[in-house]
């Protein structure tokens, strides 16, 4: 029903997690106890329009339990707590209409290759 899919949405019944097509990529960039991490995205890269935050797509154990404007804290559980500095994280954005009005470009991947860029031309416009 929805080209990108979000996770409010995978709540509701709409859609799954595997049909969430659009995901930000954050690099894990310290970690200062076993269960704790902080990531390189916050409010700028996902925006919180709904009061929740990112789902990790395909990893168990963590999660994001707040951010700045430009960082992630993660809660790291049981295997979340293998996660190293360096790692990049997928997430799947609350809601990926305002997450993509956050951003000048997609990068389309497909598998583990970059496929194609793809900018985001109404970025920040009101029509």
């Amino acid at each position: 029903m929805y080209a990108l899919n979000d996770h409010v949405l995978v709540s509701r019944g709409v859609a799954t997690m595997k049909q969430c097509a659009l995901t930000v990529i954050a690099t894990v960039m310290s970690k200062p106890a076993s269960d704790r991490a902080v990531v390189d995205a916050g409010s700028k890269a996902f925006n919180f329009d709904t009061g929740l935050f990112p789902i990790p797509l395909d990893r168990k154990g963590v999660v994001m339990e707040h951010f700045s404007e430009e960082h992630g804290w993660l809660h790291l559980t049981g295997r979340g707590r293998e996660v190293k500095i360096g790692d990049r994280i997928r997430f799947v954005p609350a809601h990926c209409c305002t997450a993509v009005n956050q951003h000048e470009q997609f990068v389309g991947i497909r598998g583990d290759r970059v496929e194609r860029m793809i900018p985001v031309l109404a970025r920040g416009k009101m029509l």
